[in-house]
Parts: structure tokens; sequence; C-alpha cells
């Protein structure tokens, strides 16, 4: 038989990382967005294709 406060300390544990979880995915949708509008114009050659390999790796993750 499990101790009921043991159980509790489970359940609380696991809504703190399920909360834990959606901050972490709001950051990365933060940076995602921040990656996509980046200002491009003042890019070398090499800095402006890794750009868009991100950029095409986000859009790949999101859906677009």
């Amino acid at each position: 038989s499990t101790n009921p406060m043991d159980l509790t300390a489970i359940r609380e544990r696991n809504v703190l990382n399920a909360r834990l979880a959606v901050l972490r995915e709001k950051e990365l949708e933060k940076e995602y967005y921040n990656i996509l509008m980046k200002d491009t114009s003042t890019m070398f050659e090499s800095q402006l294709q890794d750009h868009q390999v991100f950029c095409k790796i986000i859009r790949h993750k999101l859906g677009m």
C-alpha cells in the first residue's frame, strides 16, 4: 500500500512539471519568433544561409 502523502506529493510534482513544460514551450516559441523575425540585412552570406536553414527547421516544426 502506498502512503497517501506520497501520492499527494507525486500529484503535486506532476502538476508543477506540466506547468514548467508549458512555460518552456512558451519560451521556445518566443525564441522561434525572434529567429524568424531577425533582421538579416547586415548578415554575411554564410550567416544568411545558416539563418535560412534554421528558419526552415523552425517552420517545419511549427507546420508552416
